[in-house]
This record gives C-alpha cells, structure tokens and sequence, in this order.
C-alpha cells in the first residue's frame, strides 16, 4: 500500500474534541429507516481490568473465543485507567503507556460494515468499515451511571509528529507513535438518552479516514468506567454533500 504523507495542520483541523454526550444541547435525531449499521459496544458484566496488574495485561473475558459479533463489541466493564473519566479525560492520550490502561477496535477497510472480532476484553477488537462517507450518532443506553471516554488515533511510523506518515496500526502497541483526531465524552446520566452527532471525532471531518480506497487501519480507543453499552449509528451517505 502506497504511504501518504498527513501533516498536523490536516490533523489539527480535524481534531474535534469533548463532543459530550452529556446534555441535550446538540441533540439530534439519527436515521431510523434506509441503510444504516446499528453497532453497540457493551461494557461486559464481571469484565473489568485491574489497575495494579502489568502493562499490557487484559482480561481476555471470552478465553479466545473472539470471532464476528454481529451488532456487538463487547469491552470490559471498566477498564485500567484511574482517573475519574466522568469528570476528567484520561491523561497523555496517545502514550503507549496510557493505551495500555483502555481497550482499542481497530477500524479497516472492507467490503460491508462488520464487526470482524467482537472481543476487546483482550485489548483489541476489529470493525470493518467500506471506504466511503459517513455520518455516525452516538447514544448511551442502560441504566444512569457510568462513563466512557472514545479517541480516534491514526498511526504514525515516525516520533516526529509535526509530519505524521500515516500507516497501518499495530494491535500490538510496537514501533510507532500515535496522533489523535477525535474524542467523544459519554456519560450516562438520569433522564432519556440523547443521540449526538460525531461523526468527525470518530471518522475524521468530512470522512477522510475511510474515503479513500485501501485507506489505513485506526483506532477507536476505549476507556470505561460501568457504561454498559454505547450505541452507535453509521449510515452511507453520498462524498458530494
């Protein structure tokens, strides 16, 4: 795959940050009929990372059986971090070391909107995207309480950030560096859930991290605190507006 060159004013103007799912004011109302993908990532029961065991260590809640998910990605209920993420961000975002502390769904390219590997309670799960334009609307669901806290990382293959050289994200968290494009703040608190708009903190502004054929593998970094689920709704729209 041909590299191409992405440099932080592109990212800069992409960045969107704490959409915040928190009030009402942004509400909107998402497509309910025509094309659209429902995929809902749900804080698994009894799954949750222990602050004090070692880097890189993941609780593995479904022993390898990861496989297509339909609809679903399941994530541990709370995940590594110890900050207080329905107040605060998770620190250095895009530090190996703070990775390491959430769980990540790695996003590809493919022919249909899948979910490839349903497990992230083993660090990393797979959701397939076709290139192409989107708009995506985020919702919590379950009962109040409970936060989560979503960033869109690219990979980059050189520490020097202000020329980020966009390549293909390693699962494995080795041999690169990370620039971040997105984040979402959900927090379910009392009342009927609102749906918001994020498309550009999870896709990038306009879709540019999936509008290009063969475009590279991201992330979607997850840190949770007893969210029991997030819905997502993605839904194809045409490139030209």
């Amino acid at each position: 795959m041909e590299k191409k060159a992405v440099f932080a004013i592109l990212v800069a103007v992409a960045m969107v940050f704490a959409v915040g799912l928190v009030t009402t004011a942004n509400a909107v109302q998402p497509p309910s009929s025509g094309q659209h993908f429902n995929l809902n990532i749900i804080g698994f029961a009894n799954c949750t990372m222990n602050a004090t065991d070692p880097a890189g260590t993941y609780p593995d809640c479904f022993k390898g059986n990861d496989g297509p998910g339909g609809h679903v990605i399941f994530i541990p209920l709370k995940t590594k971090q110890t900050e207080n993420i329905c107040e605060d961000p998770v620190a250095d975002p895009t530090t190996v070391a703070t990775l390491q502390k959430g769980v990540r769904i790695l996003v590809t390219d493919g022919p249909d909107l899948a979910v490839l590997d349903k497990d992230a309670t083993d660090g990393t799960a797979r959701f397939q995207i076709p290139n192409g334009c989107y708009e995506v609307y985020a919702s919590p669901g379950g009962k109040p309480g409970g936060c989560l806290d979503l960033d869109t990382l690219i990979c980059c293959d050189d520490a020097n950030l202000i020329q980020c050289v966009q390549e293909d994200c390693n699962p494995n968290l080795t041999g690169q560096w990370y620039t971040l494009v997105g984040h979402i703040d959900v927090d379910r608190n009392t009342g009927k859930p609102q749906w918001d708009r994020v498309t550009d903190d999870l896709l990038g502004a306009g879709s540019w991290l999936v509008a290009t054929n063969g475009y590279y593998d991201f992330f979607w970094q997850i840190y949770n605190q007893y969210l029991k689920v997030l819905h997502l709704r993605i839904k194809s729209v045409s490139c030209n507006g």
